[in-house]
Order: C-alpha cells, then sequence, then structure tokens
C-alpha cells in the first residue's frame, strides 16, 4: 500500500462507541442500539479501551490526531491521549487531553466508587496536575488518576533512558491499583528495579493514598513484557504477555 492511499485510509477513523441491548446469551442477538456515539477528528483517531461504572457512565480513552470535532481540543503532536467521560444516555459530560510534541497513548482505563484511571505512555513532555513532566528517555510509563469529574489527581511515572509503557491495569478488593508493562534498563528512582535482558516485564502496586507500596521485576535475557491481566474470582491476579530467548538462554524468568 502506497503513502497517499494510506493516508486517504487513515483520514475515516474515529472513536466509536455502542452501547446495545443484547438478548440470549448462548446466541449473542442484539435486540437493540440504544446509543452510537462517533468522537473523532480529520485523521486518526482510536479508543483503545472503556470502562463502565455503577450508575452506567462510560469512560473511555484512547489516541487522536489534530483536532476532536465540537470539542476544542487540538493535539500538541502526531498522536495525543484523550479521556473522555459518556453518562448512561451517550451523552458527552467531559473530554480531556494530554501530550506533547511527540506521539503519547493511553492503553487502559479503570474505574472505582470515586476515581478513574488510565495507564499508557509518553514522550518528550506532559502536563497534568498543574505541573509538566519530561521522560527520561524515548518514552516513560504513566498512571494518571482522576476524578469522576475528570479532576486530575495523581501522575506517577515509571521510566528509564529506553522506551516504557504500562499497558494493563486493575482494582483490587483493598482498591489498590495493579498497573503492569514493560521497561529497558533501570526503573528511574527504584534503583532495585534493573532489567536482566533488553526488556523487562513490571508490576506495581498503589495504595488508596496513591502512594507506590510495590514493585517487580520479571524477565530473563531476551524481551519480557506485559500485555494483559485478569482477576480471578479467588481474588489472585493473573498477567500475561511475552517472553523470548534465543537458543544460548537456557533460563528465561525466575
Amino acid at each position: 500500500m502506497n503513502k497517499i492511499k494510506k493516508t486517504k485510509i487513515l483520514n475515516y477513523y474515529s472513536i466509536i462507541i455502542v452501547l446495545s441491548t443484547l438478548i440470549g446469551c448462548n446466541q449473542k442477538k442484539i435486540e437493540s442500539l440504544e446509543w452510537v456515539k462517533t468522537i473523532g477528528s480529520a485523521y486518526f483517531d482510536e479508543c483503545y479501551d472503556i470502562s463502565v461504572d455503577e450508575l452506567g457512565n462510560t469512560y473511555f480513552t484512547g489516541v487522536f490526531s489534530d483536532e476532536i470535532k465540537g470539542q476544542q481540543i487540538k493535539s500538541n503532536g502526531a498522536l495525543d491521549i484523550v479521556i473522555g467521560k459518556l453518562n448512561k444516555f451517550g451523552d458527552i459530560e467531559w473530554i480531556k487531553s494530554f501530550g506533547g510534541k511527540k506521539d503519547d497513548e493511553a492503553y487502559c482505563i479503570v474505574t472505582d466508587k470515586k476515581n478513574v484511571y488510565v495507564s499508557g505512555y509518553f514522550s518528550e513532555e506532559i502536563t497534568t496536575c498543574d505541573k509538566k513532566f519530561n521522560s527520561i528517555g524515548a518514552g516513560d510509563a504513566f498512571l494518571l488518576k482522576l476524578s469522576k469529574s475528570g479532576e486530575e489527581i495523581a501522575f506517577h511515572v515509571f521510566g528509564s533512558k529506553g522506551q516504557d509503557e504500562a499497558v494493563t491495569l486493575q482494582i483490587t478488593d483493598k482498591n489498590e491499583v495493579l498497573v503492569g508493562g514493560f521497561f529497558e534498563l533501570e526503573l528511574e528512582g527504584f534503583p532495585q528495579i534493573k532489567s536482566n535482558g533488553g526488556v523487562d516485564a513490571f508490576i506495581a502496586k498503589l495504595g488508596t493514598d496513591d502512594e507506590i507500596l510495590e514493585i517487580k521485576n520479571f524477565g530473563g535475557k531476551g524481551n519480557d513484557k506485559f500485555f494483559c491481566n485478569k482477576k480471578t474470582e479467588n481474588k489472585t491476579s493473573i498477567f500475561a504477555g511475552s517472553t523470548f530467548c534465543d537458543s544460548t538462554q537456557k533460563k528465561i524468568i525466575g
């Protein structure tokens, strides 16, 4: 595919959120669409994750470029982070954007009774919680905490001199937050967290007061990454991803 054709296709991308009523659990038949909402610019926009709270409000996050139509939000670089809230009727309650001159992306969003948590990575710089943060390397992993009304409460950075991304999120039964992803070299501010190879997976646990309670890395001599997680019925957490080793590496993890 040549560049001209690819650009024309990207111009039609937008964020689409659909709320439908399902009947027949086995058949997954759609009875009716309650509402459909499109949010986007004239260029490239994607919704990566959504979360629905106990009142039926929908929170979404992803990336956008250029300007989101009707919202007076413009990107500072090629891709910026977008976070928003829709009420149970599909009406926009609020939309916020974050990002610098380079690409910034948000992958996950979760909610509890009071707060909204978003994770991803930022490149070069990002301004939130009335402060400018500069990335240590090519990209730093982050965890952003907001109120359900969109107020920015706390921002945590997990960064090294390489590329770092936070791609999983989970809220425990104790309202602690687990954030997972991957990093290179050594995480700034955590001298005990050094990669064993090119890239290591990591999990960080934050308490209800936004303090970092624990952080661990997992990896061998190759590249190891977490991409997804799941909370089980017995209140344990499972994180999954990928690991790499060549024929000279006998041990992968541990």
